[in-house]
């Protein structure tokens, strides 16, 4: 199993790199690669997940989604890690902490604009990383949210909580 892989094509120049969630993001995303210029990379997950999008549904490339609103914190995830993001936004809510839930299933590019809109919204950003700290996707949000003056991110690696 591959853990340098999202940094390792992340850095190529003109790439793409895509994370689906489920099986049904899993189809529309490796469709969506079919017209894509230079290298494209998915990673996929061996696990059964459960299904979390109807048949059909639009996946944009450079595009995220909201799975869950939330004014409190908001948890990023992408592929298996949505499916923890959700655990964990359950947990929150037995505390009465509601948590925004994003899956960005498109970590380059990726949709800066909504990862700007729920820091603003919330005011932190926790994301859950099956990465390492480098190249993956806290670096990805790091880098889309280079131009803001962020203090609330924390990156979940490991069991460890990286600032």
């Amino acid at each position: 199993m591959a853990l340098e892989d999202l940094a390792s094509f992340r850095a190529l120049h003109g790439s793409t790199v895509l994370y689906p969630s489920d099986g049904t993001s899993t189809v529309a995303l490796t469709t969506a690669m079919l017209d894509l210029e230079g290298i494209s990379y998915l990673r996929t997950t061996r696990e059964a997940t459960p299904v979390l999008y109807d048949i059909g549904e639009a996946f944009p490339i450079g595009g995220s989604k909201t799975l869950a609103d939330g004014d409190d914190v908001t948890l990023v995830g992408a592929g298996i890690t949505v499916h923890g993001c959700l655990g964990a936004r359950a947990l929150l809510a037995e505390e009465g902490v509601t948590a925004r839930v994003l899956d960005c299933y498109s970590v380059k590019p990726i949709d800066a604009a909504t990862l700007r809109r729920a820091l603003e919204e919330t005011g932190t950003l926790v994301v859950v990383e099956d990465h390492r700290v480098e190249g993956g996707l806290g670096d990805a949000v790091l880098d889309a949210l280079k131009q803001s003056k962020v203090k609330n991110i924390y990156l979940l690696s490991d069991q460890k909580v990286v600032r």
